[in-house]
């Protein structure tokens, strides 16, 4: 965003918006010339700022001057005007891109360490459903009833979860298996760096990420050699199309 860019490379101007505040609608005109003027003003020093970076390196600062920079014209043009599409190649393209999303998919699952993932997860979740029921079945055991009807449902509620505990323990009964979920940070977190998972060793911090992000620059800093990370950078390039 403008505003955090400002506060980074020109901080002599960090919070120039606070003049118009939240009252947008009922603010004067003075105010909101300003803000307009240095809103245009902060973007074209930030353009020179960033032209002069781009400089360091004329490879780059070619491609942006020669590819990046024109296509920006094109994609203004095509937002502005619309843009004929051949409908049934793109619906036949979208199905051939799930195809191989979901293809790629069951190649991370089938891994050897997903596999011992889920289910070690599996049996955490049995153990912890199982601790749960039975912390309800002890709370209950202690409620004193008044009533005879009243007694006789706790008692038969209290056998049911002591039957289903049974049930739970010996495999009778089990919950729905557990599948990590590649697209949720959290999960994949786990899957990376806990001991159930890959365990592989924190990155150390990069662009402000902390070590155990899951985003791909901070992905690339760890070494592995299971072939996964490769499949999961593979998944979400597949997910962006």
């Amino acid at each position: 965003k403008l505003k955090d860019l400002v506060r980074d490379y020109l901080s002599q101007f960090a919070n120039y918006e606070s003049e118009v505040g939240k009252g947008w609608e009922t603010a004067s005109l003075e105010p909101l010339a300003k803000y307009n003027a240095l809103d245009s003003d902060l973007t074209l020093r930030l353009y020179w700022i960033f032209t002069e970076l781009l400089l360091e390196t004329p490879e780059i600062y070619r491609m942006y001057r020669n590819l990046t920079a024109p296509a920006t014209m094109t994609l203004f043009h095509m937002e502005e005007t619309g843009m004929h599409v051949d409908k049934a190649y793109l619906i036949e393209s979208i199905r051939k891109v799930e195809k191989m999303i979901s293809d790629q998919e069951e190649i991370m699952y089938d891994h050897a360490d997903v596999k011992r993932f889920n289910a070690a997860k599996d049996v955490e979740n049995t153990e912890n459903y199982i601790k749960e029921l039975q912390e309800k079945h002890d709370n209950l055991a202690w409620v004193e009833y008044k009533s005879k009807l009243a007694k006789v449902n706790q008692l038969k509620r209290l056998v049911l979860m002591e039957e289903e505990i049974a049930k739970m323990k010996t495999g009778e009964l089990s919950l729905p298996n557990y599948k990590v979920n590649f697209n949720s940070p959290d999960q994949l977190k786990e899957l990376l760096f806990s001991k159930s998972g890959f365990a592989f060793d924190l990155p150390k911090q990069n662009f402000k990420k902390l070590g155990d992000s899951t985003a791909g620059d901070n992905l690339d800093l760890i070494k592995d050699r299971s072939g996964f990370l490769e499949q999961l950078q593979a998944y979400r390039q597949l997910k962006k199309v």
